[in-house]
C-alpha cells in the first residue's frame, strides 16, 4: 500500500504534538529541521517509537540528522514503508 507524502506529514504532525512538540502550521515543513522545531535525541527516538507503532514502519534513528527537515522525514518514512 503506498501512503501519499501528505498523509505521512499529517501523522507527523498529531505525533509531534502527541510527544509535545507541536509542530507550528505556519513554518515551512520543506525548509524547517526537526532541530529547528525543538526535538533533541530523546523526543526523536520518542517519535519513531510512535511511528513503528502507528505505520508498523521501523526507521533508525542514525538514519534521521537534526538537520533533516518535516518533508525528508516524511518522504524517508515512505521509503521504508516502500521497501
Amino acid at each position: 500500500m503506498t501512503v501519499s507524502p501528505g498523509t505521512t506529514l499529517d501523522m507527523l504532525y498529531e505525533l509531534l504534538a502527541e510527544i509535545g512538540e507541536p509542530f507550528d502550521r505556519q513554518l515551512d515543513p520543506k525548509t524547517t529541521t526537526l532541530h529547528q522545531i525543538g526535538l533533541d535525541s530523546l523526543s526523536m527516538l520518542e517519535l519513531l517509537m510512535l511511528v513503528d507503532e502507528r505505520r508498523g514502519i521501523e526507521v533508525a534513528v542514525e538514519q534521521v540528522k537534526p538537520d533533516t527537515t518535516v518533508t525528508g522525514l516524511a518522504e524517508l518514512i515512505d521509503r521504508q514503508q516502500a521497501a
